[in-house]
């Protein structure tokens, strides 16, 4: 069968059709050189119809979070049992935020590849918050101007 994994109703006309017990998912746009001419194809492909794809699955096999419906159960119902919801999840605790272990260690690029750094932190922070105080004033010259401020991070 031939379809776009971001066709929705096909999708669950294959899982209902075929009655779907798992899924490899290899579908995926590439080659980099693409992505930069058109990358919504590769936003709709690899993010929305990886999406499309698992949303189905989940509707398809699952009851609620952590419950199989009962036809998915049969062969595996250790996978559904009250008592053992959440067996296959481990809770670890979080790491300080201090742990030097994902610390970047950067002496073997200084002294086996002569690598140097560009910026010292201080350098950088500084050049970073200039650079926002640049883009508040001209934000507030557009809004005393009348023109709308769009800011993506609220």
């Amino acid at each position: 069968m031939k379809g776009h994994i971001c066709n929705r109703e096909l999708v669950e006309y294959i899982f209902d059709e075929y009655d779907v017990q798992g899924v490899i998912h290899f579908t995926a746009e590439s080659h980099v050189d693409n992505t930069i001419k058109n990358p919504g194809v590769f936003i709709e492909t690899n993010v929305n119809g990886t999406f499309t794809l698992l949303d189905v699955a989940y509707k398809h096999w699952m009851e609620k979070p952590f419950k199989y419906k009962e036809k998915y159960t049969s062969r595996h119902p250790e996978l559904d049992s009250e008592s053992s919801d959440k067996s296959f999840i481990t809770f670890v605790n979080d790491r300080a935020g201090h742990d030097r272990r994902y610390a970047i260690d950067a002496t073997k690029l200084e002294h086996g590849l002569g690598w140097t750094r560009e910026y010292k932190l201080e350098e950088l922070v500084n050049d970073m918050m200039a650079s926002d105080l640049k883009l508040m004033t001209k934000d507030q010259y557009l809004k005393d101007g009348g023109y709308k401020i769009m800011n993506y991070f609220e």
